[in-house]
């Protein structure tokens, strides 16, 4: 599924398959809705690029939106337990960036159209703090980008997007901020290419047929 995922280099909506439901059919256009959407923010513009799909989300289901920011702890490689000062820097570090995420959902907070519940937490791991927090605010649809910050090209998805993909147990709805064409080739999609004689290539009808249908 995971390559499937990799390759379609498109938004999708992944829906969990062993999530239970139990509203007979002709209900389940009243009863289904998404009543608390959980979007992930690194700072990045390609992070708040989910923004007006969350608010258009948000306002049709009505539902609650939590826009979470991590605070990563700076790491420190070494054998023994740190010292005094080390563990002191470090904090002021944490303390630091904990002051400008407060600061960052102050400046974004007006461009918001809708309530939104902002939540700022540190954790040695990001993602795994994102699960965690997920599955505290007890939300039914995670949104985020394909990639944040630190965007790898080389990469349809993020690391962050990819433990979701992997290990989230929300539906999931992840944004593409990359145009086909600047994802880097698998090593399999360039063999294919390579021995393929069809010309032009499948990302390009891809491209192409994209381009059609958003005219359309």
């Amino acid at each position: 599924m995971q390559k499937v995922i990799d390759r379609a280099r498109k938004s999708i909506l992944l829906a969990r398959a062993f999530q239970p439901f139990a509203a007979p059919p002709e209900e389940i256009s009243n009863v289904f809705r998404f009543r608390r959407i959980l979007v992930p923010l690194d700072g990045s513009q390609r992070a708040e690029s989910v923004l007006p799909t969350v608010t258009a989300l948000a306002q049709y289901y009505d539902a609650e939106v939590v826009l979470v920011h991590i605070v990563a702890k700076p790491e420190s490689i070494q054998r023994m337990p740190l010292a005094a000062r080390d563990a002191a820097f470090l904090d002021q570090v944490v303390e630091r960036n904990r002051a400008q995420a407060i600061q960052y959902f102050a400046e974004l907070q007006p461009r918001l159209p809708m309530v939104s519940h902002l939540q700022i937490e540190v954790g040695a791991s990001v993602a795994a703090k994102l699960h965690e927090v997920v599955e505290q605010a007890n939300a039914d649809l995670v949104v985020l980008s394909a990639h944040g910050h630190s965007c790898q090209r080389q990469w349809s998805y993020g690391s962050v997007t990819i433990s979701f993909i992997a290990y989230g147990t929300t539906p999931l709805l992840i944004l593409q901020d990359l145009p086909s064409h600047e994802i880097a080739l698998s090593k399999a999609e360039q063999m294919s290419e390579v021995t393929q004689p069809w010309s032009p290539s499948w990302r390009d009808r891809t491209d192409t047929e994209s381009m059609a249908a958003n005219a359309v």
